[in-house]
């Protein structure tokens, strides 16, 4: 009996390991991109590649390889191997897990992926479940840049012996030259500054098409440790790990992490190009003949000025030059003086043009090409920046606006308007001018009456607020025509409750503190808010 029970005992405990390693494991698409910086369709090939990532309901992942148009500054020798065993022969290229998506070869141009049927095809040849798991855990010690990887995983195969395991480093967000001939083909040499993604920075594996790891009761494991070149962005770095069959192909599993934790490993950027290298057409001659004055932000006067001279694109036809000018001020015109153009946002100058990489937008001072059509219809649409780097811009008493300086690829510009003319304070025609001294007879019905008030002069007389109602006058002083009688509300500045049948004095102490809130007319804003009917007296 204890024998039998011993038996019992043991084949409990087979069947329990047995069950610990599943049938099949979730599948994450590897995606080796082939691509280079003298490729000049290649970035159109990563806009497929990105717009099937979005729409695929598989994880993928996606390193590039500078592989298959000339080596660039990226290239490392790995990538070449890879490269030939996936059967690639130029750029842009890409494999699929290593499987035969369409014809006899492994590679097959990206722009195919978005091509009706395709996301079909590659559904059907690559399944989503897989025979064994990629497990990725990792150390890394930001003041020695050491990392000790362990890549391991299980294997629901029991006739499995070993695999081939890659383990590999990408780095996104990599700024560098590129060819481009498809998006933004006006004239185009390409890209001075262009973000490139997902770029395979090093192979931790002693060879580049994976290491032999044994696979021993369904599992599998191995150690890497690998220091971090001085100059790459560790934050925007990720560990890849894939394992394939001993004949190299097809990817069975793959996974990635990021290399800090607690960040994204940079897998927001995204292709973006930059700084192109050409200018805008005729960039000393280039006029406006008309200007858009907006006022964004409290502290931002936005000046946006279009030319009715169009230039034509090789891509997208006729395109007109708008050029958005960003002034730092709180005032809501332009003054007549000159002004320096740079980075940052420091007052009374224009901020320089930038990009913002994780949005892929641009910012600050930028002139634009835009579509000619759109524009006629009240749209814009934007197909080509170049950022103002540096200049000055001068605004004369006549109206002339002159804006001189360079690009951000180093080319000068020269650009004129003229009858600029800014608008006036629309608060000013609004409200009536309520002067240091002055008689108002003041009910619930008036809480929606807004004056201005000439701020030097109330200053200067020293303002008593006398009310002769028996509930109290609630007043509010704000920095512009259109508020809330609210304390909190953004635009109010200052709040005097005067009680019944009583007065309060706005000294020169309380009309100081409101200085800096004065619009460029010289006035503050008020309103009174009372239950009860009353006559408001002003007086000194």
């Amino acid at each position: 009996m204890k024998k039998l029970f011993t038996c019992i005992l043991l084949l409990a405990a087979v069947m329990m390991s047995a069950q610990e390693v599943p049938a099949s494991f979730p599948r994450k698409y590897l995606i080796e991109h082939f691509t280079g910086d003298q490729c000049g369709y290649c970035p159109g090939g990563m806009f497929s590649i990105e717009e099937y990532i979005s729409t695929t309901e598989t994880p993928c992942i996606w390193v590039s390889h500078h592989y298959g148009y000339n080596e660039d500054e990226y290239t490392i020798p790995e990538n070449a191997k890879i490269g030939k065993a996936c059967g690639v022969s130029g750029a842009p290229n890409m494999a699929m897990n290593r499987t035969k998506i369409m014809g006899t070869s492994i590679a097959f141009h990206p722009g195919y992926l978005v091509e009706a049927g395709i996301p079909a095809q590659i559904a059907s040849k690559c399944p989503t479940e897989a025979e064994a798991s990629v497990i990725i855990n990792h150390t890394y010690d930001a003041a020695t840049r050491e990392l000790n990887v362990t890549v391991s995983g299980q294997v629901a195969n029991t006739d499995v012996t070993e695999y081939l395991l890659t383990v590999l480093i990408k780095e996104n967000g990599l700024i560098g030259k590129q060819s481009d001939y498809n998006e933004y083909s006006f004239k185009s040499a390409g890209f001075k500054e262009f973000v490139h993604p997902r770029v395979v920075r090093d192979v931790l594996c002693s060879d580049a098409l994976g290491d032999i790891v044994a696979v021993e009761n369904q599992a599998y494991s191995k150690d890497y440790t690998f220091t971090l070149p001085e100059g790459w962005v560790a934050e925007n770095c990720g560990i890849v790990a894939y394992i394939t069959p001993t004949a190299k192909k097809p990817i069975i599993n793959a996974e990635e992490t990021p290399l800090v934790a607690g960040t994204t490993g940079g897998e927001e950027y995204l292709p973006f190009g930059i700084t192109q290298n050409q200018a805008p057409s005729s960039p000393d001659k280039l006029t406006f003949d008309s200007v858009v004055i907006n006022k964004p932000a409290d502290d931002k006067l936005e000046l946006i000025l279009f030319s009715r001279k169009s230039v034509r694109s090789s891509a997208y036809g006729p395109m007109n030059s708008m050029v958005v000018l960003e002034f730092n001020t709180t005032e809501d015109v332009l003054p007549v003086d000159t002004f320096d153009i740079q980075e940052g946002n420091v007052l009374n100058t224009l901020t320089a043009g930038y990009a913002m990489l994780d949005s892929r937008t641009f910012a600050g001072s930028c002139f634009h090409y835009i579509d000619s059509k759109e524009l006629k219809e009240g749209n814009i649409v934007i197909y080509h920046t170049w950022r103002l780097k540096t200049g000055k811009l001068a605004y004369g008493a006549d109206g002339s606006l002159l804006v001189a300086g360079n690009f951000a690829n180093g080319k000068h510009y020269t650009m004129t308007a003229e009858n600029v003319i800014m608008p006036t304070n629309p608060c000013v025609d609004a409200t009536p001018l309520l002067e240091p001294t002055a008689e108002l007879a003041l009910n619930i019905n008036n809480a929606f009456d807004v004056y201005r008030i000439d701020y030097q002069a109330w200053l200067n007389s020293g303002v008593n607020l006398i009310w002769s109602g028996n509930e109290a006058l609630h007043t509010f002083v704000a920095k512009d025509c259109d508020f809330a009688v609210a304390i909190h509300h953004k635009d109010v500045v200052n709040y005097t409750e005067v009680p019944a049948a009583g007065n309060v004095v706005l000294n020169a102490d309380i009309l100081t503190g409101l200085a800096s809130y004065v619009d460029a007319d010289g006035y503050l804003y008020i309103r009174f808010l009372t239950e009860a009917e009353g006559i408001l007296t002003i007086g000194q």
